[in-house]
């Protein structure tokens, strides 16, 4: 019934999510035309090693494909861009990868990632998500790594989100696993979001979010303008993931499944669900993106919507 209901979202709340990305698309068209575009500027790889560690990371704790992935992401998706959206990406096409598992502890292990032009190794966007299956007392983690274009630069965020903060302690679930996480925070501390600008995209999970384990990290932070510092940005954030990675699978692993927070991570994975759905820039723009396959993309495929683990 959720599900249906966010569906058949109304005219109106449609049109005022396209108005909200129209403009936002057209504020990055003018700073666009206003500027000499910037030579791309090489990223370590680091979109690559991101996949690659995830997918090790997800088989060595015994995730496995999941059996549901949506047809029509099963082979070569690829959007056609129109207008300003062609021009934000700087290419008529862009490929979709989607890379989706499920285990026993795992309700939905979500890897995304775009890549512009297709069949390029070129690649712009990394989204991930690991929601734990209902009955686990864990927080689900979401982040995205976006490279510079158009006049943005590339940031990465990560984050722990607790859905039920009532059962649910942070320092508990991770415990000895800290060490890890401080050592990460302690690499990307030099790029930080500071002030005003720490969290101002989350405004709608401020909620869920784990602030003070929360990596905001964007290159106008960077110290100097030299390969040798982009590079280290770039290794930064790579370890960091890793470390975060490590550390929260290390800690999902010691869990047993809890019948009396089943229903508790139910409703907040629904509630977290419908807060993005209507309110992330990453959704508004994605409608516009996939059309009428986009909720098959975002919530059949990278959130799994409606599916809580094995029997639950």
């Amino acid at each position: 019934m959720i599900k249906k209901m966010r569906r058949s979202y109304k005219p109106f709340k449609k049109q005022v999510s396209f108005s909200c990305a129209v403009l936002l698309l057209s504020s990055v068209f003018l700073l666009m035309s206003s500027c000499i575009p910037a030579p791309e500027l090489p990223d370590y790889g680091l979109f690559e090693n991101l996949r690659d560690y995830s997918i090790q990371t997800f088989e060595g704790a015994g995730l496995v494909p999941r059996s549901d992935t949506p047809e029509i992401f099963t082979s070569e998706y690829i959007l056609d861009l129109k207008g300003l959206i062609k021009l934000v990406f700087g290419a008529p096409q862009l490929e979709v990868h989607l890379f989706l598992y499920e285990s026993n502890e795992m309700a939905a292990g979500s890897l995304n990632m775009f890549e512009v032009p297709p069949n390029s190794d070129n690649y712009v966007d990394f989204a991930f998500s690991f929601r734990p299956s209902a009955n686990l007392r864990a927080p689900l983690v979401h982040g995205d790594v976006g490279k510079a274009m158009g006049g943005m630069d590339g940031s990465f965020s990560m984050d722990f989100y607790n859905l039920d903060k009532d059962t649910l302690d942070l320092d508990d679930f991770f415990g000895d696993q800290l060490v890890k996480i401080n050592q990460a925070l302690d690499l990307v501390e030099p790029y930080q979001r500071q002030g005003e600008d720490r969290g101002k995209y989350i405004e709608h999970l401020k909620d869920y979010s784990s602030v003070i384990y929360r990596i905001e990290i964007d290159e106008s932070y960077i110290p100097e303008d030299t390969e040798e510092a982009r590079k280290d940005y770039y290794d930064a954030a790579l370890e960091a993931y890793k470390l975060y990675m490590d550390a929260y699978f290390t800690a999902l692993s010691r869990l047993e499944g809890e019948d009396t927070v089943i229903e508790g991570n139910k409703d907040g994975i629904d509630a977290f669900i419908d807060i993005l759905y209507d309110k992330d820039f990453a959704a508004t723009m994605g409608k516009q993106l996939f059309g009428n396959d986009f909720d098959t993309y975002y919530l059949d495929g990278f959130w799994r919507d409606g599916y809580y683990g094995p029997g639950l």
